[in-house]
């Protein structure tokens, strides 16, 4: 069974992938020119990322709060 900062770190990768899945999206439309697609998929991209830095703080918060105890 997953512990919690396995959890934490394979959510983190995840959203790290699923960003750089946007991320390509956003530069094949890029070259396409259509900048509206390109915007979107940029901001997702964005939005995954800080998911993904998100959980990790949670993980290493975590971790700092469990050796304080």
């Amino acid at each position: 069974m997953l512990n919690i900062k396995k959890l934490f770190l394979v959510a983190s990768l995840i959203t790290f992938f699923i960003a750089v899945y946007f991320g390509s999206i956003a530069y094949m439309e890029f070259m396409k020119e259509d900048m509206d697609e390109v915007y979107l998929n940029v901001s997702y991209c964005a939005l995954f990322l800080s998911f993904g830095f998100i959980s990790l703080q949670i993980k290493e918060n975590r971790e700092k709060y469990h050796r304080e105890r």
